[in-house]
């Protein structure tokens, strides 16, 4: 069918993968951008996260008060040090520029998709429909649903990562896994375990095994230096503020592993003990994961992505929506890939590379249209007519009152409309901020919950539970 006798040429190939991009690159957009000019996109983390980008471009560190009411160093809640890299694009792209980057780093990383598999095989089919199944892997595609995630930019790495490391080109690789591990503080925990389930594929190669065991070593530095020493530091709390999610196991990294050493029937009932989980399982199995059962030393590279979805306390991060299940895709995807061009039987591996490739969009449109979180529906079912509405208010209206906030102005905001007003010097949420201080409010409440701000605030336009607040001049 597609192997063997039925490849195509390299130019056939080529056109192929370029249309697949396009069309991608198109699902993506109309997710990314209409979701957040329906203001479907929030100050947590969008607003966030371009409130970063500004006061880099101007010299400050960012001390996170656009979510919180009381100051705290952006680098002690995510140590992401791509939103320094990234500053200077709020020039060009404004406040949609880390919607326009995550995009464009999927498009990369399936590019890497496709020139990591060309290395293990003859047949161009094959690279084809490995980028396909990537950028259909339900987790991928949910990354865009909600805002923007440093942890995407950085997972669309690790196809390079392999690429180059498989190419000998050690100091390409080096290069790219320095890049993965500074996207966020739990990412270099995670290529010590990708690193250490490739010693297997280059069990005979002992250039390889050390360099490996060198990056190993270096990323578990990085890991505890970033988790233990310098996070820790920046919060005034003396821990990461992320490790507040699996605070109920103990203490500290060394308590929570030494808990499930000394409680290890716990274990189970930790990763299978809830629908979600089980949900999250099924669909990973159906997207390709079954590859992992085949190829252990694969499964070995996601033991950390399961512990730290599995062992948190939200539920949502056990789901299969958001941002929290990308980092399989490139793991699943290149399992199965070498899984397949092991067999033999071309005609069986027709067969598989298809079926997988149709389990994988299954299993994505399951996710999309049958779901149980339903809060991220209409910012996901793109060919539905509630995907291009903003049910809660008039958009024209809001873009009316936003363009009459001056951009030097102080400002206080629902969540809903931070992303759009986070490119200036102060930028609040309401109702976080504690003191409503600012020149301007641009809010969506019911009255009854804003009559406090009116002895301050004069309205300066108001429809459907939109306001816009000016403060009265003393």
């Amino acid at each position: 069918m597609f192997n063997g006798y039925y490849n195509i040429s390299a130019k056939t190939a080529n056109k192929i993968f370029i249309a697949i991009l396009v069309f991608a690159a198109i699902v993506y957009v109309d997710v990314s951008f209409v979701n957040h000019y329906l203001f479907k996109t929030y100050s947590l983390d969008l607003g966030a996260y371009t409130k970063c980008l500004y006061d880099f471009m101007h010299g400050v560190v960012n001390d996170s008060l656009v979510y919180r009411s009381e100051p705290v160093n952006c680098f002690a809640s995510h140590f992401d040090l791509y939103l320094v890299l990234f500053a200077p694009f709020v020039y060009v792209f404004g406040t949609y520029t880390l919607l326009v980057i995550q995009i464009v780093s999927v498009l990369v990383g399936a590019w890497g998709i496709f020139k990591l598999i060309g290395l293990y095989t003859e047949n161009r089919i094959v690279p084809l429909f490995a980028v396909a199944t990537f950028l259909s892997f339900f987790g991928v595609y949910h990354a865009f649903t909600f805002d923007y995630h440093s942890n995407v930019v950085a997972t669309m790495l690790v196809p390079w990562f392999f690429y180059f490391f498989k190419k000998q080109r050690y100091i390409c690789s080096s290069l790219f896994l320095l890049l993965i591990i500074i996207a966020k503080e739990n990412l270099s925990l995670f290529m010590a375990f990708v690193c250490l389930g490739l010693i297997w594929d280059y069990r005979k190669d002992k250039r390889a095994i050390y360099l490996l065991l060198i990056y190993i070593v270096l990323s578990l530095l990085y890991f505890f230096l970033i988790n233990s020493v310098v996070m820790p530091y920046l919060n005034d709390e003396g821990q990461s503020r992320g490790f507040v999610r699996y605070r109920q196991w103990g203490d500290s990294y060394f308590e929570v592993l030494l808990y499930f050493i000394t409680n290890p029937t716990e274990i189970f009932a930790v990763l299978f003990g809830h629908p979600k989980k089980i949900d999250f399982f099924v669909c990973l199995f159906f997207s390709g994961g079954i590859a992992l059962l085949l190829k252990p030393n694969y499964l070995i590279m996601i033991i950390p992505l399961v512990v730290q979805k599995m062992l948190a306390k939200y539920s949502l991060l056990w789901s299969i929506y958001l941002q929290y299940n990308v980092e399989f895709a490139p793991i699943v995807v290149v399992a199965v890939c070498i899984c397949i061009l092991k067999i033999k039987k071309e005609k069986l591996m027709d067969i598989i590379i298809c079926g997988i490739f149709l389990s994988t969009i299954t299993t994505l449109i399951y996710t999309i249209e049958y779901g149980s979180y339903r809060q991220n529906k209409q910012r996901t079912q793109i060919f539905r007519a509630q995907h291009y509405k903003q049910p809660k208010f008039d958009v024209t209206e809001a873009y009316s009152y936003l363009k009459q906030i001056p951009d030097t102005a102080s400002v206080c905001a629902s969540g809903k409309f931070v992303p759009h007003l986070c490119l200036r010097k102060e930028i609040y949420t309401f109702p976080n901020k504690k003191e409503f201080d600012t020149e301007w409010m641009l809010l969506y409440e019911e009255k009854k919950h804003i009559d406090f701000l009116l002895n301050n605030y004069m309205v300066v336009s108001t429809k459907d539970n939109l306001w816009l607040l000016r403060k009265k001049k003393k």
